[in-house]
């Protein structure tokens, strides 16, 4: 089965079976990671069922299995920095003298080995698409043509986005004390060792994060880092949604500059993951209390849907359970978003899915609704966009923003 089929299995159905096949294609990944970072098999070992944990609880915010090696990488990451956190007294002499002897590796003489330290805070910092490249064709050993079939693309252009992420790489490796050319790098890359892992620690890894998804106790050390670093991805939650805000903040005066007779080139942005976005949808949006179309465009929320008109962003409709056909709501879902981006707003993994939600006008929800984006915005680090009232005395959800 596809990564795309089992991830949906165990979203959907809880299905056990379709997680350990996850874990098992993917363990050696991340576990290598870990090892490389940590430098200790029995933290490296915690950092791996961390990691599977924290995947067993965002599996439904993971739209394309496409990019899990990426989303494993970069998790490792985070793991890996909280790990060496509660091993920072043991270890403290240690890392400082690792941190403080940067690694020179000539040319002619590329090493895996002493590229390993340095390399993946390196891939955290390139982009998704990046990382899951590199991660698949180097780390993964995956051909070009595999990769290919796997991410639906042609072998050139897999090529190509190989060509422009290596020197990303080698430019975070050289801010690290680690420099090479590019041919050296790839050397040593090709050169790394298959990322595998045996059957214990697969079985540990998915009895771990299974067990943590029910609710059940799991090894304390694991738990520490796995609820560090799911803190971690919700500060990046955050961080996108304080970057969506600015954002709108500068479309918003770039209109009125329009408006005003000001320039009219526009700036090109360079595009990167898109920030997904919900907005709050109701028949109330439109009619207002006494039933009266409040104007063209349905007011703010055109105003502010027309900001989110970018390529940056992928906009849904959040609305009541059972209203996608009810009063105007169907006239504003075809109008403003594009097919099949509608969520159920008191659905919470779908809500969880969301980068940003948005309020652009006067909205009142039902409180099931309400009660769901409590809830991803408490727990998950959803950010909310609310620049009116949302008719409920709910703390966070009635000043505007």
């Amino acid at each position: 089965m596809t990564d795309q089929a089992l991830l949906e299995d165990f979203v959907r159905r809880g299905s056990a079976q379709a997680f350990r096949a996850i874990v098992a294609r993917y363990a050696g990944l991340v576990r290598a990671s870990a090892r490389r970072q940590v430098r200790d098999d029995h933290v490296a070992d915690d950092v791996t069922q961390a990691v599977f944990i924290v995947l067993a609880r965002r599996a439904a915010s993971i739209r394309d299995a496409g990019v899990l090696p990426a989303w494993l990488i970069k998790t490792t990451c985070f793991a890996s920095r909280d790990a060496l956190k509660l091993e920072a007294r043991r270890r403290r002499h240690e890392q400082k003298a690792a941190e403080m002897a940067p690694t020179q590796i000539q040319p002619h003489d590329p090493d895996f080995a002493d590229l390993a330290p340095a390399l993946d805070a390196a891939l955290a910092k390139l982009k998704t698409a990046d990382r899951n490249i590199v991660a698949r064709r180097y780390l993964q050993q995956q051909t070009v043509e595999e990769i290919a079939v796997e991410l639906h693309m042609s072998d050139a252009a897999v090529r190509k986005r190989l060509s422009r992420a290596m020197p990303k790489l080698r430019a975070y490796l050289s801010r690290q004390g680690v420099t090479m050319s590019i041919a050296a790098l790839t050397a040593a890359m090709l050169s790394a060792p298959p990322a595998t892992a045996d059957a214990a620690t697969i079985d540990s890894a998915a009895d771990a994060a299974l067990a943590a998804a029910e609710g059940a106790t799991v090894a304390a050390s694991a738990a520490s880092i796995a609820a560090a670093a799911f803190g971690r991805l919700r500060l990046a939650r955050l961080a996108a949604a304080m970057a969506l805000l600015l954002m709108l903040t500068l479309l918003g005066g770039a209109v009125f500059a329009l408006q005003r007779g000001g320039p009219t080139a526009r700036a090109t942005v360079p595009l990167g993951p898109k920030i997904k976005v919900g907005v709050m949808v109701s028949d109330y949006t439109a009619t207002g209390p006494t039933g009266q179309h409040m104007g063209t465009g349905f007011g703010g929320l055109n105003v502010g849907l027309q900001k989110l008109d970018d390529p940056r962003f992928e906009r849904y409709a959040i609305i009541e359970p059972g209203t996608a056909h009810a009063g105007r709501v169907p006239e504003i879902i075809q109008r403003y978003f594009a097919p099949g981006r509608v969520i159920d707003g008191s659905n919470v993994e779908q809500l969880r899915a969301l980068d940003v939600i948005a309020c652009f006008n006067v909205v009142n929800m039902r409180d099931d609704v309400l009660d769901a984006v409590i809830v991803v915005v408490r727990d998950d680090g959803v950010g909310v966009l609310n620049q009116v009232s949302t008719g409920c005395n709910r703390p966070g959800l009635t000043e505007p923003v």
